[in-house]
């Protein structure tokens, strides 16, 4: 992940590296769990468009969301509804 100089907002690795990995069987499906959680229909339905329309698979997003969260790489403001990269 970089720093967006612009801002505290974190960007990602670029998405063709990440969805390469994924779908060229990088992760085997025996190294991955199932995630099953209730969450808002609206935001699931908004996530669902951005992700068609970014042409990103959900379970890449939320798989390297996942992934940075567990690092430590940023921080969630649950208050506010930001994400920010820590320092």
């Amino acid at each position: 992940m970089t720093k967006n100089n612009s801002d505290n907002y974190l960007t990602a690795t670029p998405k063709s590296d990440i969805i390469e990995k994924t779908m060229s069987g990088g992760d085997k499906m025996a190294d991955k769990g199932v995630l099953n959680t209730p969450i808002n229909k609206e935001v699931l339905d908004n996530f669902r468009t951005k992700c068609k329309e970014e042409n990103i698979p959900m379970n890449v997003v939320i798989e390297l969301f996942c992934k940075r969260f567990a690092e430590g790489g940023f921080e969630l403001d649950v208050v506010n509804g930001s994400i920010k990269r820590k320092e």
